[in-house]
């Protein structure tokens, strides 16, 4: 064969090679630049003096306006929302913070801003702050009086959770120009304007994405931060979801490819380092729309440190929070009574949880397991965990958003988290089963958290591909915090760091429970 041939038939090979791995035109996915048009923030709260500063950067060259929803931990009801108006470049910044510690008789929480960004509702229309800032506070309409889900009621409930940000409309001409700044005062042009009837089809666009953002947790008192970074996901729409109404406001499930048919693609990295597209919605096929956002945030086992010497004043909480878990539990979005859908196991219910059994591994420093997990939880109605089940072999998530304290042995029980000062979950009293991980030997080191019980079917739907991921949609990262009093003498000091959850996801055959190619 000529040289040419062979380099002819070379390219030809990589050509069709490379047709067979490209990536759909359109998928949600995961960003790994931390850039898209949807942003979850895993965790907020403002529980012991803390506050949580939130920023939301428009990094593209073009107007958006974006809806934020505060979702409360336990069953991610919305407790506040409203939307941006981004413009370009633009940035939006506030803060989240207890009524109480401004000196407002109430056990809630507001968020408010000083930001000039255009929003609606505006909050120059919000209560004051005694700092002269403008706030909304966080309410409890959507899981109280004829709402409620057999959780508590309260407006405390709201003090934790998580944030969801969605670019819905990428916008031109005049909503645009109207919410540009002038560099003349600072201010945008003109507001006003933004009201019902100004965003057409001429004059808007599906979102391009390009926003991205970061959260951080604050107790002045301590001098502790703990940031962390949104996780972004892409290709989430390919229309636009503004409408003037607001409602039905969109949310995770409107997760679309804009084309007929409803069918939505996931792109997923598997354990094996393998890409695999995976298709879900398309009617007939036993999956929803929603599976798609769940399936790019699979984990089948979540991986990170903890650090709980008491030589360092070391604490670690674990933030396990599950963004499209409600889709699974919460009877008003499953739409049948004491029922919930695979991946998840129980449906949400009185007192105020759903649980999951997640069995762990604990390695030192040194490569010793310090606790072989049971083969599966044990659920009992009430009463003592029975034997010969041990307190640190399994762990269970209660909530939504999940903050898991880890305790050392002399650990008295308080019903909150070593670092977050969360509160414990609603669950049965006496406790039925443990919510925080007590390592019996070791105070540094790692954990391995299996959310892909075998026993408790924890998979997602086959795609259409037939296609089944192990696991559980999660995002979250491990926050530790230590306390040094040797400084010198009379000064405290405290750091605090936030790192990741590092997350692999076990893909298999529907046929036959092999690995996926």
């Amino acid at each position: 064969m000529s040289t040419f041939a062979t380099r002819f038939v070379f390219l030809m090979t990589m050509v069709f090679a490379g047709a067979a791995c490209e990536r759909p035109a359109h998928a949600v996915q995961i960003d790994a630049g931390g850039q898209g048009q949807v942003l979850i923030y895993p965790y907020y709260t403002v529980h012991q003096g803390k506050q949580t500063l939130l920023s939301i950067i428009n990094t593209s060259d073009l107007a958006q306006v974006l809806q934020v929803t505060f979702r409360e931990a336990l069953n991610g009801r919305s407790a506040l929302q409203f939307r941006i108006w981004l413009g370009r470049k633009d940035v939006w910044t506030g803060t989240v913070f207890a009524l109480a510690d401004d000196g407002i008789a109430s056990d809630g929480a507001g968020v408010l801003t000083r930001d000039s960004t255009c929003t609606t509702p505006v909050f120059a229309t919000g209560s004051l702050t005694s700092g002269g800032a403008r706030y909304f506070p966080l309410g409890n309409g959507n899981y109280s009086g004829v709402m409620s889900d057999g959780g508590p009621t309260e407006l405390g409930r709201a003090r934790h959770g998580w944030i969801e940000v969605i670019s819905l409309a990428t916008l031109f001409g005049l909503p645009a120009n109207a919410m540009a700044i002038n560099f003349s005062n600072g201010m945008p042009y003109n507001c006003g304007v933004l009201t019902t009837g100004i965003v057409n089809q001429s004059n808007s666009a599906s979102p391009r994405g390009g926003l991205s953002g970061a959260v951080s947790i604050i107790r002045v008192q301590a001098g502790v931060v703990l940031s962390s970074r949104a996780e972004a996901l892409s290709g989430f729409t390919g229309i636009s979801l503004y409408n003037d109404a607001m409602q039905p406001a969109p949310d995770l499930s409107s997760v679309n490819e804009g084309m007929p048919g409803g069918a939505v693609s996931a792109m997923v990295v598997d354990e094996l380092g393998r890409n695999q597209v995976l298709t879900y919605g398309a009617t007939g096929s036993g999956s929803r729309p929603i599976d798609a956002v769940s399936a790019v945030l699979m984990a089948t086992r979540v991986k990170n440190e903890y650090q709980i010497a008491s030589s360092i004043g070391g604490s670690t909480d674990w933030v396990v929070t599950m963004p499209t878990k409600p889709f699974y539990t919460d009877p008003a979005l499953v739409g049948v009574f004491n029922t919930s859908f695979p991946p998840f196991e129980e449906p949400f219910a009185a007192p105020g949880n759903s649980r999951i059994c997640a069995p762990y591994r604990l390695f030192n420093q040194d490569q010793r397991e310090l606790a072989p997990p049971h083969a599966d939880c044990v659920f009992v109605a009430v009463g003592p965990i029975p034997s010969p089940v041990l307190p640190s072999q399994f762990v269970t998530l209660y909530q939504s958003a999940n903050v898991v304290p880890f305790k050392s042995q002399s650990w008295p029980s308080p019903n909150q988290t070593s670092v977050f000062a969360a509160p414990g979950p609603p669950r049965a009293i006496p406790p039925d089963v443990p919510w925080h991980v007590l390592p019996w030997v070791g105070t540094a080191g790692w954990m391995e958290m299996n959310l892909a019980t075998i026993q408790r079917n924890h998979r997602l739907p086959a795609s259409a591909e037939g296609k089944l991921l192990s696991g559980l949609p999660v995002v979250g990262y491990s926050a530790s915090n230590i306390v040094n009093g040797n400084v010198s003498n009379g000064v405290l000091a405290n750091y605090g760091s936030a790192v990741r959850h590092v997350t692999t996801v076990a893909c298999s055959k529907a046929s036959d429970g092999s690995p996926c190619d």
